[in-house]
């Protein structure tokens, strides 16, 4: 009787060292989930904003092609000297 008795203090210490391990794995278990989630939605965002960026760089052309397309946009037919319509053909 006496064993059974100085053994229940272990009995107590492994029950409790079981609790706290089962508590960590499933703690550590849901953190790693919302850590791969919040990791899913951060890359998902950077590549959203570097996409709006580089949309945002080529919507802005530079003097030198700006210049260029208001040559190409202007370039229509020609007018003669006495009022008539070149084509250029």
């Amino acid at each position: 009787m006496a064993a059974a008795n100085e053994s229940q203090g272990l009995k107590i210490a492994v029950a409790i060292f079981v609790t706290l391990t089962v508590i960590m794995a499933v703690s550590t278990y849901f953190a790693y989930t919302n850590y791969a989630e919040a990791d899913a939605k951060l890359t998902k965002a950077n590549t959203d904003l570097n996409n709006a960026k580089k949309a945002q760089s080529e919507d802005v052309q530079p003097p030198q092609t700006r210049k260029h397309a208001s040559i190409v946009e202007c370039s229509g037919p020609r007018v003669a000297r006495r009022g008539k319509v070149d084509d250029g053909t």
